[in-house]
């Protein structure tokens, strides 16, 4: 029997009182069958216009189906009418929390707290929320609040394992974030978590093992895949675009005060500096015609480029990365791509300088990246990049437990020479800390001949 719409149920009325109805919607809804659920609802604020469990509900379907302006009208309504309802300002938080309107939304979540100080829900997504709002000490104390209640919150340890973790509190974020594996085996997104995490303290073996997990419970997480190799010792010619790009979309977020302040990462300035170097301006203008900042992420190259070309251009893989990239207005154009079929596809010549902070690192195997860079640039340009080294007796590439790829010296030059390109500067340097300790690593600048 085909369904109704509906419209078509509201032509046929229903039988009963309005009480009757809301009680058979609020079932219909529960059971999944928004369709007629959402004609009840219709049909009780026909008849009682003002009942608030209605609007409130028919709110949270329209929600759901992708209309959020009239779902927040009808929250707001339901509101104005029995503003005393905690659930209502709840979920007028999340309805106000995915639209962006982020102080709109705590200021909902806050009123649902202020009558009833024990929802859960309200403190989770205050929490989340206080984390995007840069304030990661408020976010630590709503998940606490939600573990003074109810030390057996799953979502409670892993957001606040979340918050150890970015705050280098790696040993406390394991143990909050194994807690919530304990209580939701079934989550894949708790055990690729705890993974990561495990992974930072260089526990690499309880990490492949979470990692596993991960991938039991779901198979298509190309992050786990990738890491699951990178602690096996296996080494693929390069990681999947997906673990990439999923990568630097979640790191966007507090991609450079983690790179700047707690990596202390100077590889940027660096690279910039050995450009200007080797290519110093001239009293006519600019040291470059057209730069191409190659996975650009927040822009981090590009303050040091931007005095170097007169016109500068971004690329990235990561959509967020490159929003954030965007907001700087460094750029004269960006491009959301995977690098080597965007250098191939480019006309040749299009630049004088590319450079490339931390990429190649990602990439692995470059046979193809490199004659790619060397098609894509004019005779003279410049190609600046960062890799990690590879000691000679460890091959050409190596993928390392950390998920990135080191390179070797031997293996670089003969790319080069091969390319067509010709060796200007090699230059070791620490590119980041790693631990403790310096990660060191070769800047690279090569000539196109």
């Amino acid at each position: 029997m085909p369904s109704r719409s509906a419209d078509s149920v509201l032509l046929d009325r229903p039988s009963g009182e309005p009480a009757r109805w809301l009680a058979e919607a609020c079932a219909a809804h529960r059971a999944g069958d928004l369709e007629q659920a959402q004609a009840l609802y219709r049909a009780v604020l026909a008849e009682r216009p003002g009942q608030p469990d209605a609007l409130h509900l028919l709110g949270l379907i329209r929600f759901e189906q992708g209309e959020p302006e009239e779902a927040r009208r009808l929250v707001e309504q339901a509101i104005a009418i029995a503003g005393d309802r905690p659930d209502y300002h709840y979920n007028l938080g999340k309805i106000l929390q995915a639209g962006e309107e982020l102080e709109a939304a705590r200021s909902a979540y806050g009123r649902a707290l202020d009558l009833d100080p024990d929802n859960a829900g309200a403190l989770l997504n205050l929490g989340t929320l206080w984390r995007r709002l840069g304030a990661p000490k408020r976010a630590e104390a709503c998940f606490r609040r939600v573990l003074d209640r109810d030390a057996g919150h799953a979502l409670a340890h892993n957001n606040l394992a979340t918050i150890c973790r970015a705050d280098g509190r790696l040993d406390e974020a394991v143990d909050h974030y194994r807690r919530a594996a304990e209580l939701r085996p079934e989550a894949a997104a708790i055990w690729h978590n705890f993974a990561k995490a495990l992974s930072d303290l260089g526990r690499n073996g309880e990490a492949l093992e979470a990692y596993r997990r991960t991938l039991a419970l779901d198979p298509g997480r190309a992050d786990a895949r990738h890491m699951t190799a990178a602690l096996s010792g296996e080494t693929p010619a390069r990681p999947p675009d997906d673990y990439v790009r999923e990568l630097f979309d979640h790191y966007a977020e507090r991609f450079e005060g983690h790179l700047t302040r707690t990596l202390d990462y100077r590889v940027p300035g660096r690279l910039c500096a050995l450009a200007e170097r080797l290519r110093p301006a001239s009293a006519e203008g600019h040291a470059f015609a057209c730069a191409l900042d190659l996975g650009c992420g927040t822009g981090l190259v590009g303050e040091g480029l931007r005095p170097l070309a007169a016109r500068l251009e971004g690329l990235d893989l990561s959509a967020e990365m490159l929003a954030r990239a965007r907001a700087k207005g460094l750029y004269d154009a960006l491009i959301e791509a995977e690098a080597v079929r965007h250098l191939a596809g480019a006309p040749a010549g299009s630049w004088d300088l590319v450079v490339a902070a931390d990429v190649l690192i990602y990439l692995g195997a470059l046979d193809a990246m490199m004659p790619a860079v060397h098609r894509a640039m004019q005779t003279g340009g410049l190609f600046v990049f960062s890799v990690e080294r590879l000691e000679a007796d460890e091959g050409d590439f190596r993928l390392r437990p950390s998920g990135r790829y080191a390179h070797g010296r031997g293996y670089l030059e003969r790319l080069a020479a091969a390319s067509g390109f010709a060796l200007e500067a090699w230059e070791e340097a620490p590119l980041r800390k790693h631990g403790a300790k310096p990660l060191l690593g070769w800047l690279i600048a090569l000539a196109r001949r």
